[in-house]
């Protein structure tokens, strides 16, 4: 089965507070400036090679060396597209996005249990679960009655409990104290 992930980027503005002068939380990175504008509302001035609310984003800055600012080509893994005389986008090798192709969503490993990693557009990344997993990042166990007996419940797949036969093919475990899940294989506390 087929599970997406979605991940979701959002900009954040940073307001610093309990400081007289917001700029004394250093909030602007990589050589950034920051600027106190009222209340608490700063923003960052960037060095040059960086950009964002907090200079945490490199930018392409064309050198001017040649008439052709591909060349060289700044784009990890795929290859540069000129938009006008300063200004390229970088056209990504499937399984690349990022500014420069530079991320590959699957190399954060995010699929558990043997579960394989397929980049389908931008940041938009599936697991197919191995044979005994489901979910989105392969985590949750999956019963499969083997056919090699009558009783669905044998081999037992309750970790920390006795299974209970529902019907032929359907069974419940009945977990144990302190723990939970379908397999009851999740651990609780108490709160008292």
């Amino acid at each position: 089965m087929l599970y997406t992930k979605l991940m979701l980027c959002a900009l954040v503005l940073v307001i610093a507070e309990g400081t007289d002068n917001p700029c004394d939380t250093n909030i602007c990175n990589n050589g950034g400036t920051c600027i106190h504008l009222y209340d608490d509302n700063v923003v960052c001035i960037c060095a040059t090679g960086y950009r964002g609310a907090t200079c945490d984003d490199e930018e392409f800055i064309f050198s001017g060396n040649s008439n052709d600012p591909c060349n060289p080509d700044p784009c990890e893994n795929g290859h540069c597209k000129r938009l006008n005389k300063n200004t390229i986008q970088c056209v990504c090798d499937a399984g690349y996005s990022g500014r420069f192709c530079d991320v590959n969503p699957c190399d954060t490993n995010i699929c558990n249990n043997g579960g394989t990693c397929i980049h389908l557009y931008d940041d938009i990344v599936v697991c197919t679960c191995a044979t005994g997993y489901r979910g989105v990042t392969c985590d949750d166990k999956e019963f499969m009655f083997s056919g090699n007996s009558n009783d669905p419940c044998d081999p037992d797949p309750c970790e920390n409990g006795n299974c209970k036969r529902l019907d032929k093919n359907t069974i419940q475990c009945v977990c144990d104290a302190g723990y939970s899940g379908r397999f009851c294989d999740g651990k609780y506390i108490r709160c008292l």
